[in-house]
């Protein structure tokens, strides 16, 4: 079974991270002398590389780099809020819809109603009853709605995106 060296994946992305503590015994485990120069330890995948380090100092000043399973963690929670804020955008874009078809209602409707004719043939092929369709009757549900009605659901609509748009951005 394949497994994800998370650790190993990140070094390749970004480059290892190196550190160059000041006390000596933990000096000489990060570090290795080769025919090339000196090679330092990576503090996120342990590998060895050469060049100089990309920080020195006291150990407790060594920065902290996620590892493992944190890194893993790391990278799912990127993708989730990738995933939250583009829901944001899309209950946005409906919210915009929704207030658009408040304001042309009966537009809306006329075009419908004319342009169900263009699905008659496709229907009947199937076999299916397209005045007596669940689809078509909610869409005809939607135009009896009052204009009000529908302006509070754009609000709702622009509140729940909000609420997805800041949960991106915390996360």
């Amino acid at each position: 079974m394949f497994t994800l060296d998370w650790d190993r994946r990140t070094c390749s992305r970004r480059g290892h991270t190196t550190y160059a503590p000041t006390e000596p015994e933990l000096r000489e485990r990060l570090r290795a002398h080769t025919a090339l120069g000196d090679a330092w330890r990576c503090l996120r995948c342990g590998d060895f590389a050469l060049g100089e380090p990309h920080g020195a100092g006291p150990a407790e000043d060594a920065p902290l780099v996620p590892r493992g399973r944190a890194l893993r963690d790391l990278f799912i929670l990127r993708f989730l809020a990738v995933e939250r804020g583009l829901r944001g955008l899309l209950v946005l874009v409906a919210a915009w819809a929704v207030w658009k078809f408040s304001n042309s209602q009966d537009a809306v409707q006329r075009i419908f109603d004319e342009n169900l004719t263009v699905f008659r043939p496709v229907a009947d092929h199937f076999h299916w009853d397209l005045e007596h369709s669940p689809v078509v009757d909610t869409v005809r549900k939607a135009f009896g709605h009052e204009h009000r009605t529908l302006l509070l659901l754009a609000a709702g609509l622009v509140a729940y995106a909000v609420i997805e748009i800041v949960e991106a951005v915390g996360l």
